[in-house]
C-alpha cells in the first residue's frame, strides 16, 4: 500500500513531541526554537536535528541554564527578607497605590506610628520584593489554568504616555459557565507585525506553562476593532465636529475661572465631556452632548476673551461654522446606538452567540444609512467584515452550538479543532476589555501607570552638577517652577575666593531668569536650593563626609551637567574635569539608596569624527581608564605635547573628553545590568544651545558661545570676514526646549526601570530639520543689526564668508589687523582711554574662528528618533508645561529672540536709545565699491567711531580727511579688494589665487 501522506501540522506536532516542548513550539506552518528564538527549517527531520547540533543552539541552552540558576539563587535569598516589607508591598500593589507614595513624609510617619515598624523606601521594595510577588502571582495563575482549555487574546492599546502596549490575556474555557480571565503579560512594542506578535504569544504561553494543544482560540480583539475602525471612519468624516470637541475640551481643562463662568451660565448641564480616543464610544457621546447643548455652549463662549487662550479662538471658529448643526444631528440620529453595541461587546460572561448577535445588529443598523457620508461608512463596515475570516469562523461555531443544521458539516474548521473541543467555545469571548488586573512585567516596574511628570518629581531630592552654568540655571528654574513638589535641590558649587557658596546662590536667584518663579511660587527657590561645596576636579568631588553621606541617603535623581566647555582647555585639565569628574559623580550615584535615574549631559558633537551620529554610544580611541591614568601621572607639559596624538581626529579636548565620559556611563550601566543591580541611566546630547524662546523669559542668555559670538562681532562691526562653509548648516536648539526634553527624558527613564528595559538610553537633542546655513545666518544677523544697532559700533555691520583658510588669513590681516593697528595707534597718540586693545581682540577672534573651523566648515547628521519619541510620553494634561515640539517654530523668529536677548541681557542695551543708535549708524560712512563721493585717488577715508570724538571736534565739521601714509592706502586698497571679492564665492577666489600662484612660478 502507498505510504499515507502526513500533513504539515501533524509533522510539526511530531517534532515537538519528539524533541521536547521546552525546545520547540509551532503554529500552522512554522517550527520555532525557543532557545535560539528563530524559525527552524522543518521540511525534513534531518534539518531539525542539524539545528540542535549547531553551536548557536548549544550556547543558547547554556545561557538559559545560567539564568535559571540565578533565579533559583535569588529565590533562596528571598526567604531571608522581611515579611512585613513583603506584605506592605503586596498591599500597596493590590490596592493600586504607587510605591512612590512612601516618599510622602505624612504617609510614611502615619505608617511608622501605627505599625511600629521601620517603613522601607520605594527603591527597597522595587529591588527586593516586587520580583517575589510577581513570581508568586505567576505560580498562582499557573495552578488555575493547569491542563485547562483556554483562549488567548493579544490586543494593542495606548497607555497614558502614548506608548503602544501589547496585552496578553488568557481565559479559561468552561463547559457550563464563563471562565476566569487573567492579564498575564504586557509588553511595549516598537512595531506590530507577525513576528513580534508570534514571539509575544509564544513567550506568554511558555511563561504560564500552557500546552499549545490546549489553546482553542486566539483573539486579537477582531470584532471590537472592526467597530472601532468604523468609529474612526465616522470621526474622520466629521473633522469640524472633531475640532470642536477637542478645542472646547482644552478650553475648560485646568481653567477654574472658565469653569466657574460655565457653571454660573449653565448650572443645569454638565461640563463638556473629555472623550478618550482609545475609548471608542466616548467621541460619539461627546457629539451627542454638543447636539443637545450647542446653543448654550455658543452663549458661554461669547463671554470668553479670544486673547486668553488659542483654544478659545479655535472653539469659536467651529461653534459658529456653517453646517456644524447638521453634522451633529446626523451623528446623533444614526450612530448613537453604536455606543450601546460597544458597551455590550465589552461585557464579560456572555455566550458566544450573544456576541455574534451584537455584530449582526450593527450590520443591520448600517444597512439603513443613506447619503454620501452614510454610504462611505457603510462601505467601510462591509469592507472590514469581508476581510475578517476569523469572525466568519466564529459565526459558524456559534451556529453549531445553537443546533442550526443547515450550515453543513464541520468542513472548514481548523485541523487542530476537534468535535470534542467545540463545546468549550460556548462561553468564548471575542473581547478582552476590562479584565481583572494581575501582576505583569510591564505594570510592576512602571513607577505608576498613571504617573505624570510632576508626580514623578514630587517628594524627590535632586542633585545637580553644573547648576551655575547656562543650562544648569535654566534646569534649576524649570524644575522648581513646573515641579514645585520637589523636596530639596542640591547644587554642587565651587567656593570662589571672593564669594562663598551661599552668596553665589543669592546672586543666582537675583538674575532676571528667576523673576517668574518668585512671582508664581514665592519662597520656593530660596528654601529648596541647597548649595553643596565641591569641585569636579577633586576626588570624591571635594565634598565633606557629611555632605557626601547626606546625598547618598537622600537623593533619588541626578543631573550631571557640569563640564569644562573650553575648546582650548589643556588635555590634562579636560580629562580631570570631564572624565574623572564624571567617574566621581557616577560613583556617588551608584551608592545612592533611592536612585531612580541618573542623567548625564553630553553633546551631539562628542562623536564629531563621524558624519552620521546615531543615538548610541560609540567606541573611543583609548579607554577612559588610560586617559585618567595619563592625566594623573604624566607631566602636564609632556601631556600637552602629546595631545595631538591623543586627540586623533577630534578637533579639541572638549569633544574628545565628552566621548570618554560617555564610555564611563555606558560601562557602568552595562555592569549594573549584568549584576542585576539596575542603575537607570540616560545620556542626553544637546547640540549648539542658544537662548530661550519662551520660558521663563524671552531671549535669556548669559554667554557668547556658539553662533552668538560671531553674530555679535558682526553687529559691533568688529568682524568683516569669517571662515565657514556657506552651505553648511549648524544644528541649534533653544535652551528651554532642551531643558524640557531633559526633564521628560529623566521622567521616562525613571518610570521604565525594569529588567526588560534597556539599561541605557541615548537622546540626541537636535533640531535637524530646523537648521539654517551659515550664509543665511550671517545675512540675517546683518539685517537685524541694521534695524536694531548697538549704541556703539566700530563699523557698519557687514561680513563676508570664505571656506578657504588661506584667503581667510589674508583678509584677516587686511580687514581686521591693519585697521586695528591704526585705531590703536591713533587712540594712543591722542591720549584717548582704551579699555580693549583692538589688535589683541582681533587676535582672539582669529584664534577662536580657527578653533571653530572644524565645526563651521562641516555638516553632521544627527539621528534624533529617541529624542522625538519623548514627545509621545508627555501626559496630555502636562503638555503645556513640558512640550518641546519645535516643528511649528520659525527659525528667523528664533534668532530675532536670541539677538534681542543678547542686547538686553549681555549688553544691557537701553531700549530708550534705539533712535540714537539708528542715527549713529546712519552717520557711519561706508567705503564701498559704488560710492560716488569717494575720491578715486584713494584720498577719502572713513572716520571710525572711536576716532570720531577726536577728529570731528578738531576739524569742525569737515568730513573728508587726507592721509598720506602707506598704511592708510594699504587699508583702503584692502577694503576695495574685499568688497569686490565679497561678490564672488570662496571657490572662485581660491581658483583665482591658485591661478596667480601658478603664473608666478
Amino acid at each position: 500500500m502507498p505510504k499515507e501522506k502526513i500533513s504539515l501540522g501533524q509533522r510539526l506536532r511530531s517534532y515537538v513531541r519528539e524533541f521536547d516542548a521546552d525546545t520547540f513550539s509551532y503554529d500552522s506552518s512554522m517550527l520555532f526554537c525557543k532557545y535560539c528564538e528563530i524559525k527552524v527549517n522543518c521540511e525534513k527531520r534531518f534539518n531539525v536535528t542539524q539545528h540542535l547540533k549547531t553551536e548557536k543552539h548549544t550556547k543558547a541552552i547554556k545561557r538559559r541554564q545560567e539564568k535559571t540558576e540565578k533565579t533559583q539563587q535569588f529565590l533562596m535569598n528571598s526567604s531571608k527578607k522581611s515579611s512585613f516589607n513583603k506584605d506592605l508591598c503586596h498591599a500597596l500593589l493590590s490596592a493600586n497605590i504607587p510605591l512612590n507614595k512612601l516618599s510622602n513624609n505624612t504617609f510614611r510617619n502615619f505608617l511608622e506610628t501605627y505599625t511600629g515598624k521601620e517603613i522601607p523606601t520605594e527603591a527597597t521594595l522595587r529591588q527586593g520584593y516586587v520580583d517575589d510577588l510577581y513570581d508568586e502571582t505567576v505560580e498562582k495563575i499557573k495552578s488555575e489554568i493547569l491542563n485547562k482549555k483556554v483562549w488567548v487574546s493579544i490586543d494593542e492599546t495606548t497607555d497614558i504616555e502614548g506608548r503602544y502596549i501589547a496585552n496578553v490575556v488568557v481565559g479559561i474555557l468552561e463547559l457550563d459557565k464563563p471562565g476566569k480571565q487573567f492579564l498575564v503579560n504586557c509588553k511595549e512594542l516598537e512595531k506590530t507585525n507577525f513576528s513580534t506578535i508570534s514571539k509575544l504569544f509564544d513567550d506568554s504561553i511558555q511563561l504560564m506553562g500552557i500546552q499549545r494543544d490546549n489553546v482553542l482560540l486566539f483573539l486579537s480583539d477582531a470584532a471590537p476593532y472592526m467597530v472601532k475602525s468604523v468609529a474612526e471612519e465616522i470621526r474622520g468624516q466629521f473633522k469640524s465636529v472633531d475640532k470642536l470637541i477637542a478645542s472646547v475640551k482644552k478650553t475648560f481643562r485646568k481653567a477654574p475661572s472658565r469653569v466657574q463662568i460655565f457653571k454660573s451660565k449653565a448650572p443645569e448641564i454638565s461640563l463638556p465631556p473629555e472623550p478618550v480616543i482609545t475609548r471608542w464610544g466616548t467621541w460619539i457621546n461627546a457629539a451627542n452632548y454638543y447636539c443637545d447643548n450647542l446653543s448654550t455652549i455658543r452663549s458661554i463662549f461669547e463671554l470668553l476673551d479670544n486673547d486668553d487662550a488659542v483654544s478659545i479662538k479655535v472653539a469659536k471658529k467651529y461653534i459658529n461654522k456653517n453646517g456644524i448643526d447638521v453634522d451633529l444631528i446626523f451623528i446623533k440620529s444614526n450612530f448613537l446606538s453604536l455606543t450601546t453595541s460597544l458597551k455590550k461587546l465589552q461585557t464579560q460572561g456572555l455566550l458566544l452567540s450573544d456576541y455574534i448577535e451584537i455584530i449582526n445588529d450593527v450590520e443591520k443598523l448600517f444597512e439603513t444609512l443613506r447619503g454620501p457620508i452614510g454610504l462611505k461608512i457603510q462601505s467601510k463596515l462591509k469592507c472590514v467584515l469581508e476581510k475578517n475570516n476569523g469572525l466568519l469562523l466564529l459565526k459558524k461555531m456559534s451556529s453549531i452550538l445553537l443546533g442550526i443544521r443547515d450550515i453543513g458539516e464541520l468542513d472548514g474548521l481548523p485541523d487542530d479543532i476537534s468535535s470534542s473541543d467545540v463545546p468549550y467555545l460556548k462561553f468564548a469571548t471575542i473581547t478582552s476589555v476590562d479584565v481583572e488586573r494581575t501582576f505583569s512585567t510591564h505594570s510592576l516596574f512602571d513607577k505608576s501607570c498613571n504617573m505624570g511628570i510632576q508626580n514623578f518629581y514630587d517628594g524627590c531630592d535632586i542633585f545637580i552638577t553644573g547648576g551655575t552654568g547656562f543650562m544648569g540655571k535654566v534646569l534649576i528654574e524649570k524644575l522648581l517652577r513646573s515641579c514645585p513638589g520637589i523636596r530639596k535641590l542640591y547644587v554642587l558649587m565651587r567656593r570662589r575666593k571672593d564669594k562663598c557658596i551661599t552668596t553665589r546662590v543669592n546672586d543666582l536667584l537675583a538674575l532676571p531668569l528667576f523673576d517668574k518663579i518668585k512671582t508664581e511660587h514665592p519662597g520656593v527657590a530660596e528654601n529648596k536650593i541647597i548649595p553643596i561645596y565641591g569641585d569636579l576636579s577633586e576626588i570624591r568631588l571635594g565634598m565633606s563626609d557629611d555632605d557626601y553621606n547626606m546625598l547618598v541617603s537622600n537623593v533619588s535623581i541626578v543631573f550631571h551637567v557640569a563640564a569644562t566647555v573650553r575648546f582650548d582647555e589643556p588635555i590634562r585639565d579636560a580629562i580631570i574635569k570631564n572624565v574623572r569628574g564624571t567617574r566621581e559623580v557616577v560613583e556617588l550615584a551608584s551608592q545612592m539608596k533611592n536612585l531612580l535615574v541618573f542623567l548625564h549631559v553630553s553633546t551631539t558633537y562628542s562623536n564629531c569624527n563621524r558624519i552620521y551620529v546615531d543615538e548610541k554610544v560609540y567606541d573611543s580611541p583609548i579607554s577612559w581608564q588610560e586617559a585618567i591614568l595619563i592625566a594623573e601621572n604624566l607631566d602636564p607639559k609632556l601631556s600637552e605635547t602629546l595631545s595631538t596624538k591623543f586627540l586623533g581626529l577630534f578637533p579639541n579636548t572638549y569633544t574628545f573628553t565628552k566621548l570618554l565620559a560617555e564610555q564611563i556611563i555606558s560601562e557602568k550601566s552595562a555592569r549594573s545590568n549584568h549584576n542585576n543591580n539596575n542603575m537607570p541611566m540616560v545620556i542626553f546630547r544637546p547640540s549648539i544651545v542658544i537662548s530661550s524662546i519662551a520660558e521663563p523669559i524671552l531671549g535669556w542668555i548669559d554667554n557668547f558661545n556658539g553662533p552668538v559670538g560671531l553674530m555679535l562681532a558682526c553687529g559691533k562691526g568688529v568682524t568683516h570676514v569669517t571662515l565657514a562653509n556657506k552651505n553648511s548648516s549648524p544644528d541649534f536648539i533653544a535652551v528651554d526646549l532642551s531643558i524640557k526634553a531633559m526633564i521628560v527624558a529623566a521622567y521616562h527613564r525613571g518610570t521604565h526601570n525594569s529588567s526588560t528595559d534597556e539599561p541605557l538610553t541615548v537622546y540626541n537633542s537636535s533640531s535637524v530639520k530646523k537648521s539654517i546655513t551659515n550664509n543665511l545666518l550671517l545675512q540675517f544677523a546683518v539685517k537685524y543689526f541694521m534695524l536694531h544697532p548697538f549704541d556703539e559700533i566700530l563699523w557698519r555691520p557687514r561680513v563676508m564668508i570664505t571656506g578657504s583658510k588661506r584667503l581667510f588669513y589674508y583678509l584677516t590681516i587686511i580687514l581686521h589687523v591693519l585697521p586695528a593697528m591704526l585705531i590703536d595707534f591713533v587712540l594712543k597718540t591722542t591720549g584717548q582711554p582704551q579699555t580693549v586693545k583692538l589688535v589683541k581682540l582681533q587676535r582672539k577672534i582669529y584664534l577662536a574662528t580657527m578653533a571653530l573651523s572644524s565645526f563651521t566648515l562641516q555638516t553632521w547628521t544627527f539621528k534624533n528618533t529617541n529624542f522625538l519619541n519623548l514627545l509621545t510620553h508627555i501626559p496630555e494634561d502636562e503638555k503645556d508645561d513640558f512640550n518641546f515640539n519645535f516643528e511649528d517654530i520659525n527659525v528667523e523668529d528664533t534668532f530675532i529672540t536670541c539677538l534681542t536677548g543678547v542686547q538686553k541681557y549681555l549688553f544691557n542695551t537701553d531700549p530708550n536709545k534705539k533712535t540714537q543708535a539708528r542715527n549713529n549708524l546712519k552717520n557711519q560712512f561706508i567705503c564701498s565699491s559704488d560710492q560716488q563721493n569717494v575720491d578715486r585717488n584713494m584720498k577719502g577715508c572713513v572716520i571710525f567711531s572711536p576716532l570720531r570724538p577726536v577728529v570731528v571736534n578738531r576739524l569742525q565739521g569737515h568730513i573728508n580727511i587726507i592721509f598720506s601714509t602707506d598704511l592708510i592706502g594699504l587699508f583702503w586698497f584692502g577694503v576695495r579688494i574685499s568688497m569686490s571679492l565679497s561678490l564672488r564665492s570662496s571657490s572662485e577666489v581660491d581658483s583665482l589665487i591658485d591661478a596667480k600662484s601658478k603664473k608666478k612660478k
